[in-house]
Parts: C-alpha cells; structure tokens; sequence
C-alpha cells in the first residue's frame, strides 16, 4: 500500500497535528482485506508528548482526532493503558505489518506488544466488543433492511465475526493475525446476516465463547505491567533531555 498517495488525498491540512508522532498505520477495512473502492482511510497513530508538559498547569492532551479525515492520535501513556486492556481497535495497531510512521520509539513499543497480553482482558474484550455489535443487529434486524441499513448492517455483522476469529487466534497463539486469511467469507458473512439471518451470528459468538472456554491460553494471566512502566518511565525521561 502506497502510505504517501494516501496522505496526498487528504481534503485539508490537519493544522493542529500534534508532533512528535512515533506509530501510525492504516486501520480498518484496508488492513483486514475486506477494502473496496469507497472504503474509508482509517489511521491510528501515537504521539509522545513533551516530557516538561507535564509539569505545567494545564493537562497534556491525551488524544487528537482529525477534524478533516479519520485519523486519531493517542498519546503514548493513554496508549499504553488502552493496549493494557487489549482494546482491539488499538492493539492491531501493534500487529499490522505496515506503518505509515514507525521511529524508534515507536519500534519499541512494537517490541513491546506481547507485555500488554493478558488472558482476561484478551477474552472479555474480544468478546465483549462482538457481543455490543450483535446488540447493534438485534436492534436492526426484523423488517427488511433500506439500501443504508442493509450495508451497514453487514459491516457490523463483518466486525462481529472478524473479532471473534481474531480474538480466538490471539487467545489460541499468542499473537494477532489483521490480515484476514479468507476476506470472501467474511463479506458473504455480512451479507447473510444483514439479509435477516441473525441466528448465524447469534450462533457463531455461541461457538467462539465455547472455543474460548475449552481451549488453553497460551496468554499470561497478568500483563507485564511493571516492564511497560518502566520502558514509559525511561521514554519520557530520554525525550525530557533531547535523547529521542
């Protein structure tokens, strides 16, 4: 994926970026496979704000969104305690295999990855996160679906079962798989429940919570919080003296 032709077709300038921008990739549908012609440009990023902010009056703003596309910024220390919870959204930020900006720090954090998993969190997540989209299909389904209903409706039964296989794979393995294997399944998947069949996605999570019950983790009961406060602790230290 050209990263630079993607940044060209921003509408407006995001004057208020902040700096100091250490990760960022292309998110969503593009990273998953399951992209199309209009799919939108989804970016996450991190950015390590200034160590002596943090000393003013005033709070060190934690996170940025792009007023002009669909780009957001998490500050390193908001991010590291979302990646503690296994948000999923944030952790494949870590397990993509392209990034648009990856500087040494952000090379770190990469390294990083496998000291923020924890069984709980990975299952209650992943888990959790399907379940509130099949709260979004129960709310929908029953009458026939208009043309805008129909594809977003699809698009969440997608999100429903792509966090499921790949919250499995990274209970199962110990790392995350974004790329799908198989991306025509998961828009046949789409398409067959937004079409009305909502027991298919009741019984794939009844499936996966099943799977996630019978099948040993290789994650750790606890993450290694001590190791990523210590790596956050130095970062901030280092970028206080100019050394990052």
């Amino acid at each position: 994926m050209d990263f630079a032709d993607l940044k060209e077709r921003q509408s407006k300038p995001w004057t208020e970026r902040p700096e100091g921008v250490v990760l960022e990739a292309v998110l969503g549908s593009r990273a998953y496979g399951l992209d199309h012609e209009e799919s939108d440009e989804d970016r996450l990023g991190v950015f390590l704000a200034p160590s002596d902010a943090f000393f003013a009056l005033d709070d060190v703003r934690e996170t940025a969104k792009n007023p002009w596309a669909d780009e957001v910024l998490h500050e390193l220390g908001k991010m590291c305690r979302l990646l503690l919870k296994v948000n999923p959204s944030v952790t494949e930020m870590l397990w993509v295999t392209d990034h648009e900006i990856c500087t040494p720090v952000g090379q770190e954090l990469i390294e990083l990855r496998s000291a923020f998993l924890s069984a709980p969190y990975c299952r209650s997540a992943f888990l959790g996160y399907a379940t509130s989209q099949l709260g979004k299909l129960k709310a929908r389904l029953g009458d026939p679906l208009p043309a805008d209903l129909h594809q977003s409706t699809a698009k969440n039964a997608r999100h429903l079962a792509r966090l499921l296989v790949s919250g499995f794979g990274l209970w199962s393995t110990g790392h995350l798989r974004v790329r799908l294997d198989d991306p025509q399944w998961f828009l046949d998947f789409g398409e067959q429940v937004a079409g009305g069949d909502l027991l298919a996605a009741e019984d794939l999570i009844g499936n996966y919570e099943q799977l996630f019950t019978d099948t040993p983790t290789v994650l750790p009961p606890q993450p290694d919080r001590e190791r990523i406060d210590a790596w956050l602790r130095a970062t901030r230290q280092r970028a206080l003296t100019g050394a990052v």
